[in-house]
């Protein structure tokens, strides 16, 4: 009983430890398909209206300098006014789609009601040859973080093809390769349970088999239960035995008659 309990304390565990793992890896997995069903679609990933961009061009130096980190909040093109910094889509042909982050200079309505936003880098001397759009405009920045910073080491490192593998590919194998061994280990738990309970049926049918019937007697050696075919040997053999008797009894009173009539004569 306590080997029964044991185990089955052990599976429920294995269980629990199963559940939570594939909790974590179906995250996990659906964060990675979040991210880059954004990054194919849109170009970066935004959550609840936020996104994240490092800066590789030095084209907001001194102000936001090259691998700095800023945040990106989307808001209403129309909310824009000149010197906020904001993040675009690139519309030039070498870079178009790129996403660029520079101060808006000026802001113009167009006649048919289109918000127009001319933008230009702080180090740069001349506008963008292309206006801001609400189709191409991502947000407006709230935030930025200077080059050497702990948090733009970091997300630089994430970036780059070793931070990917150590911190996304690494964990999610690892958190696989735990899930596996949580269900190989819970399969054998059951196969071992499983095999204990046939084991323990066998053995009790066997001694059911074994023990005496009610109202049967041992009777003789050999025969530890009184069936019908043990009784009707057992009579056959009394029966045998009485007939050898009695002849046995008739041949010798047979044999006293003939010999006192032989002395009487």
């Amino acid at each position: 009983m306590n080997s029964n309990k044991a185990e089955s304390v052990k599976t429920r565990s294995a269980k629990k430890k199963y559940i939570v793992s594939s909790v974590i890896l179906g995250a996990a997995v659906l964060i990675a398909l979040y991210v880059t069903i954004c990054t194919l679609a849109f170009g970066y990933t935004s959550v609840f209206g936020y996104s994240v961009f490092r800066v590789v061009t030095p084209s907001m130096e001194p102000t936001i300098p090259v691998n700095s980190l800023l945040i990106c909040k989307s808001v209403d093109i129309k909310t824009v006014a000149a010197g906020d910094i904001i993040s675009f889509k690139s519309k030039e042909a070498d870079h178009y789609g790129a996403i660029v982050t520079h101060r808006v200079v000026n802001v113009l309505n167009g006649a048919d009601g289109e918000i127009r936003l001319e933008s230009r880098g702080d180090a740069n001397y001349t506008s963008d040859s292309y206006y801001v759009t609400e189709k191409n405009f991502i947000g407006k920045v709230i935030s930025y973080s200077g080059k050497e910073g702990a948090v733009t080491k970091l997300i630089t490192f994430i970036s780059g093809k070793f931070g990917f593998v150590a911190l996304i590919v690494l964990p999610l194998l690892i958190i696989s390769a735990l899930v596996l061994q949580s269900i190989g280990k819970s399969i054998k738990n059951e196969m071992n349970s499983a095999l204990a309970e046939l084991k323990e049926a066998e053995r009790r049918k066997n001694k059911k088999q074994n023990s005496k019937e009610p109202g049967k007697k041992e009777i003789l050696p050999g025969y530890k239960t009184l069936t019908k075919d043990n009784y009707d040997e057992l009579r056959k053999q009394i029966e045998e035995e009485i007939m050898k008797e009695k002849t046995e009894s008739e041949e010798g009173s047979e044999s006293k008659t003939e010999y006192t009539d032989e002395d009487q004569a």
